[in-house]
């Protein structure tokens, strides 16, 4: 399977950093091997699918549906939290809250800090999600997070992919949240790398 694969590209020194889905089926025996070997690791915020993993599944119960399974994406985060009163917006707050500090938390002992965040299809970059990263970063601290700053790098062929187009409009929000980002992870001493790859492409 997948961590077998990426077991093996870190045992013949290929890759000397990984990310880890907390919610991911095989992310024990992931992190387990990752810590013997001394690999530095993100947590690979995953709000979008797999169950939670908040263990009172009443807490995080309006960011999953019925079975307890995480079914949320960058823009309908967003607009949910927008349309809803000042209370509702309060609860999806702390439900976001819970279920990231809990995924950090199987990764990493949070409260010794240092912590590294990236996110599944970029939704630590969701403005709402950034949020409450900054609030658990004040009372964790996080060290280092991904930021999504795609280079563009175009061909001919792109523009006759159907994916394209949609991946332009991610690109450019990204970029124009990035604006805002930088200055904030700056002034939290928040250490971020300068490029990522795959948003057009993806």
């Amino acid at each position: 399977n997948i961590t077998d694969q990426i077991i093996d590209t870190i045992e013949n020194g290929i890759i000397t950093s990984v990310s880890i889905i907390a919610n991911g089926t095989d992310w024990k025996r992931a992190t387990d091997f990752v810590k013997s070997k001394k690999i530095k690791s993100f947590v690979h915020l995953n709000l979008s699918e797999g169950e939670s993993t908040v263990e009172d599944g009443s807490i995080s119960k309006i960011i999953t549906d019925s079975n307890k399974m995480l079914n949320n994406n960058f823009l309908g985060l967003e607009l949910r939290w927008l349309f809803s009163g000042s209370k509702k917006r309060e609860i999806i707050e702390n439900a976001l809250y819970s279920e990231l500090v809990s995924q950090i938390s199987r990764i990493y002992p949070i409260e010794n800090g240092n912590i590294s965040v990236d996110g599944h299809e970029h939704i630590h970059m969701s403005p709402l999600v950034f949020k409450t990263l900054m609030k658990i970063h004040r009372k964790y601290k996080i060290k280092q997070m991904r930021l999504s700053n795609d280079i563009l790098l175009l061909k001919g062929s792109y523009f006759f992919r159907r994916y394209f187009y949609k991946n332009i409009i991610k690109y450019l929000v990204l970029k124009f949240l990035i604006i805002f980002y930088r200055r904030i992870l700056n002034d939290e001493n928040i250490y971020y790398d300068d490029y990522c790859f795959g948003i057009i492409h993806s």
